[in-house]
């Protein structure tokens, strides 16, 4: 973790690792991006998305809520959003779909400082860049405020 052996908990979380929706990153942070396991269990995103499906050109939709909600990565969406369509095709009730656990990989980003980023298989360090820096110019402006892109470091867990 660090250096200073911080103790990072569900209290605290959030002192450390600001969600990248919430604001712009401060100069010294990085984005990390959280990756792991999750089941897509009954709830009121889960009923949403059973409902859209059901409706005529609204599988967009519930991709999106799949995105944007449930932290699914892109292609998960997609294929929980056919077996729980295959599940209703199949004659399964809505009751029966909303209990049935989906399987999906969840991705999360926040901005924090390098040192508080775990190093383990869940976490992965992404560099945040300048336009310049994406257009071949090596020089990195330590100042820079604003996300134009991202690179990942050489050392970083690349997420297999």
């Amino acid at each position: 973790m660090s250096e200073e052996n911080i103790e990072v908990d569900e209290n605290n979380f959030y002192d450390y690792f600001t969600p990248i929706t919430k604001r712009r990153p401060l100069p010294g942070e990085v984005i990390a991006s959280y990756r792991a396991a999750a089941e897509l269990v009954d709830g009121g995103e889960k009923r949403q998305v059973i409902q859209l499906l059901k409706k005529s050109g609204s599988a967009i939709s519930a991709t999106k809520i799949l995105r944007k909600l449930c932290y699914a990565i892109e292609p998960h969406s997609i294929r929980v959003l056919k077996e729980i369509t295959q599940d209703l095709s199949d004659g399964m009730t809505d009751d029966e779909v909303a209990t049935k656990p989906y399987n999906y990989t969840l991705e999360m980003f926040f901005y924090a400082k390098p040192e508080h980023i775990p190093v383990d298989e869940h976490w992965m360090q992404i560099s945040i860049l300048s336009a310049d820096k994406l257009n071949g110019i090596l020089e990195l402006d330590e100042n820079e405020t604003q996300v134009y892109g991202a690179q990942f470091d050489v050392g970083g867990n690349p997420h297999s």
